[in-house]
């Protein structure tokens, strides 16, 4: 088990900032970059461990502060004789939540426990920080533990004043044979004495790593070049960790153009956004997602040249969040485009076609030499099929006179039918290009 950390985040009552102080964590921490796609640990293979409503935003309530019973909070219970949970929100003399708008206070009317119960995987490892603070002064409680009914093992001390929310944090691998592990906060005291008003707890994570996954599409299939496309991203976190610093980078093809400052952010990009047009690399951040959390970025790209298919990469680096000693990378599942030409039309038996014409035909597309009346564009010498179509050589496959093939990125052209004849050692196949 690793030592727990405390952070210690000034929030002011008029204002929503955080400054963190210098006790954050050291610049010197190691960083274990864990590469995979879609999946940042072996442990995606055992269930998700996640806590529910950790930061009290369910249910809302309409006045600064209420009373509960624990039933009707979502996720939670209580040791307390009477079920009872006080839920506070913005606006409660002297506070502003740490996450969202609302948080617990711990001394409800006693000195009790506010605890979950949650499914575990021994041997698994778990993550979990709290934010704490105090109501009138310094308030004492106790980060603790254990299967339900059993001995309840101490994490960390919580001691804060009401000026500022304290973070505390720590790692716990769950114990052989703990199928179910209560997660729980103690009230040990207050700063005066009063059993019911104190520790007030807010933004409690308890679970398994965040998990990115990212899927790419593009708004249509096709288009044709100088046209229009949007890049539509899909992020969601499946984990149970929220996860941060999410670096989202997107590889361009050639074929696809993209003008700086145009992604739609829609309050979900943070921090600068980058391009660099020589690698065609677009690098964005994306704000912080707790689990299940989802996030969606339009990305508008134009046509830049002819393609018969071609697909971006997407990736991910991120940590869970106040965790920064293992940094995960996540690649995308990306969609891909045709990009045609520009004017082309259905070939007709019946239509007269000019030197230069373009057509499609068996979803390839053909450019016309010269004048021609009905003429295949499959069987015939006076239509040149464009490069983007032509087909990887297949040693089953027969090919006809004239019939163009890719092998190994070169172009080759059949001089005589021909069938298994490898394009690059035989004599029956012309090099193109």
């Amino acid at each position: 088990m690793k030592k727990k950390m405390k952070i210690t985040i000034a929030l002011a009552t008029a204002s929503a900032g955080l400054v963190l102080s210098s006790t954050a964590v050291s610049t010197s921490t190691p960083i274990n970059v864990l590469a995979q796609t879609n999946a940042v640990s072996s442990q995606v293979n055992s269930k998700v461990i996640a806590l529910e409503n950790g930061d009290f935003e369910n249910p809302k309530i309409s006045s600064n502060h209420l009373i509960l019973g624990h039933q009707s909070v979502p996720g939670w219970n209580t040791t307390a004789s009477d079920g009872k949970i006080e839920i506070q929100k913005n606006g409660f003399p002297g506070t502003t939540a740490f996450s969202g708008t609302q948080w617990a206070e711990l001394n409800a009317n006693s000195n009790a426990a506010l605890y979950q119960d949650i499914a575990t995987t021994p041997g698994v490892k778990v993550r979990w920080q709290v934010a704490h603070k105090g109501r009138t002064g310094t308030d004492k409680a106790v980060v603790e533990f254990g299967a339900p009914n059993g001995k309840m093992v101490q994490q960390s001390e919580m001691k804060d004043g009401k000026w500022s929310w304290g973070v505390y944090k720590g790692e716990y691998i769950i114990p052989e044979g703990q199928t179910t592990t209560r997660f729980q906060f103690r009230a040990v005291s207050t700063a005066n004495g009063n059993i019911s008003v104190g520790n007030y707890l807010d933004d409690i994570q308890f679970g398994t790593q965040s998990i990115l996954q990212l899927t790419g599409s593009f708004s249509t299939k096709s288009i044709e070049v100088n046209q229009d496309v949007d890049y539509n991203l899909h992020i969601v976190n499946v984990g149970g960790m929220t996860a941060a610093k999410n670096q989202i980078t997107i590889k361009l093809p050639s074929h696809l153009a993209y003008t700086p400052g145009t992604l739609d952010t829609e309050n979900i990009v943070t921090g600068t956004q980058k391009y660099n047009p020589s690698t065609q690399e677009l690098t964005f951040e994306v704000k912080a997602l707790n689990k299940d959390a989802t996030a969606d970025i339009k990305i508008p790209l134009k046509g830049a040249s002819i393609t018969n298919s071609v697909t971006p990469n997407t990736s991910a680096t991120y940590s869970d969040q106040n965790f920064n000693d293992d940094t995960y990378l996540a690649t995308g599942n990306d969609d891909s485009i045709t990009i045609t030409p520009a004017g082309w039309s259905d070939w007709s038996p019946t239509q007269v076609y000019m030197t230069g014409d373009i057509v499609r035909y068996d979803n390839k597309y053909y450019t016309a030499k010269w004048w021609t009346l009905g003429n295949n564009p499959n069987e015939s010498e006076v239509w040149q099929i464009m490069n983007e179509w032509i087909e990887e050589w297949h040693p089953l496959k027969g090919y006809n006179v004239g019939e163009k093939v890719v092998f190994e990125g070169k172009i080759y052209q059949a001089k005589w039918w021909s069938q298994g004849e490898q394009p690059d050692t035989s004599t029956i196949w012309a090099l193109v290009q």
